[in-house]
Parts: structure tokens; C-alpha cells; sequence
């Protein structure tokens, strides 16, 4: 496959009406093919068939307080999850409550990338390792609730061993999940556009609600200022206020 050929592709995904978000999952998947194929050594040196193709840019989304779990969601879906037949998914929403992690971080968590010293879970293989340009591991960072949590589920583990697995057997997928958690919404009754990444969205506007500074919330949620800035900056508001409450505190006991 060529340059051309992919313009081809998404030219013809454009002309039947796609919408861009899910041609550009199909052109991040055949990049991804074409990397992979050139770091194992299946294509010849130098292959950049796409270097030439304009990236997909999507239009950045605009999170509102509307798009938010509810602490009444939160609660319903943590009691029908506390119901769950096969007993995992009220530990794992909890975790995703707690920690903000993306959806694919929590299910390839294996026993050994637990550090009970440093209360954190660390994934040295993870999604971005491939798009940094310094690849490093993820630290997901756990508070009390999900340090207990992956406490009780490692016990006893070999260190290879994921913590969540489906019922019947091996690790979850994306797509296994969602459907598992879609049978937790529904029973729990609330909005069908919650998904368990809602638990991220609302973890790191509540960060910024609640005043931490950008930095830190970007490098505890693995992502750049850059992109918690376009995506959640406006839930910084508190913090804004607060600065111009200073600033005007300031003024008024010098008498301006």
C-alpha cells in the first residue's frame, strides 16, 4: 500500500458519510499495522508509505458539566455493580472512580505491576508506549479505596496473573468490558452515553475543580498539559476565582 492508496481509503469513508472520528480510528489502525510490520523487520528499511498523508485532525470535543457523572450515577451504578453476578465490577468501577485510569489500563493490570511501597500500579507495556517520543510507564496513582482494593485482589497471585479476568476465563478486551458495564448501566438505570470512561472525565474535572494545578493532574492522568488544557480547562474556573479573589484581596489593603 502506498501514500495515495490511503487517501484513496479515506476519501471514499468521507464520500459515504463516516464520520471523522471513526475514519481516523481506521487510519490510526493501519499505521499502527505499518509500524509494527517495520520494527519486526517484516518490511524493508525506510518504508514510510504514509509519510506523505495528512493527518485526521478531529474538532476538539467540548466537555460540559452536563456530560458529567452525577454523584447519583455514581452511586447507582456502584450499587448495581456491588449486584454483578460474577462479583468483579463493583472493584473495578471503584478503581476507575478513584484513580481516573483509562479503560484499557485497569484491564491488563497484572499482579506485579502492583508496588505496594509506592501505592501506585505501574504498566511498563502500555496503549502510548508506541506514540511518545520517550516512552515511559504509566503510573496510575491509588488513594486509599484503591489501594485496598488491588491489596485484596493481588493476595495470593502469581505476579503474571491479571487482576480482573472475564468469567469465562483470560483478560478482558475493550469491547468484552463495555459490554459488561452496559448491563451494570442499564440495571443501575442511568444515561446510555455513560461509559466507564466517563469515570476518567469526571476524575480529572474534578481535579481541576477542586484546585490542583494542571501539571499535576496531566502527568498523574498520563497525558500533556497541552491536551487537559483543550479538552477540561474551562472546569479550572474555581481555581481562576480564586486567583482574581487574591488579586482583589491584595488591592483592597492598599486601598484600591
Amino acid at each position: 500500500m502506498k501514500g495515495r492508496h490511503l487517501e484513496a481509503f479515506v476519501d471514499d469513508l468521507k464520500a459515504k458519510g463516516h464520520a471523522l472520528d471513526y475514519i481516523q480510528k481506521h487510519v490510526i489502525s493501519i499505521g499502527a499495522m505499518y509500524r509494527k510490520g517495520a520494527r519486526k523487520g517484516w518490511l524493508p528499511g525506510g518504508f514510510r508509505p504514509f509519510a506523505s498523508v495528512e493527518p485526521i485532525r478531529l474538532p476538539p470535543k467540548t466537555l460540559t458539566e452536563s456530560s458529567l457523572l452525577t454523584d447519583a450515577e455514581v452511586k447507582a451504578l456502584l450499587s448495581a455493580a456491588d449486584a454483578d453476578s460474577f462479583g468483579q465490577m463493583g472493584d473495578m468501577i471503584r478503581l476507575y472512580h478513584a484513580t481516573g485510569a483509562r479503560t484499557h489500563e485497569l484491564i491488563a493490570v497484572r499482579a506485579g505491576d502492583f508496588q505496594r511501597v509506592t501505592r501506585q500500579i505501574v504498566l511498563g507495556h502500555h496503549k502510548r508506549t508506541h506514540t511518545l517520543k520517550e516512552p515511559r510507564p504509566r503510573q496510575v496513582y491509588l488513594n486509599e479505596t484503591a489501594f485496598g482494593i488491588m491489596a485484596r485482589r493481588c493476595e495470593g497471585l502469581s505476579p503474571d496473573a491479571y487482576v480482573f479476568t472475564r468469567p469465562s476465563g483470560g483478560a478482558y478486551s475493550n469491547v468484552n468490558i463495555a459490554e459488561r458495564f452496559q448491563t451494570v448501566r442499564n440495571r443501575a438505570g442511568i444515561r446510555s452515553t455513560i461509559t466507564i470512561y466517563s469515570f476518567r472525565h469526571l476524575w480529572i474535572s474534578e481535579m481541576l475543580m477542586a484546585g490542583v494545578d494542571v501539571l499535576l493532574v496531566a502527568r498523574m492522568a498520563g497525558m500533556s498539559v497541552a491536551m487537559i488544557e483543550r479538552v477540561y480547562g474551562h472546569f479550572r474556573n474555581q481555581s481562576y476565582q480564586e486567583a482574581q479573589a487574591r488579586l482583589d484581596r491584595e488591592r483592597a489593603a492598599r486601598g484600591l
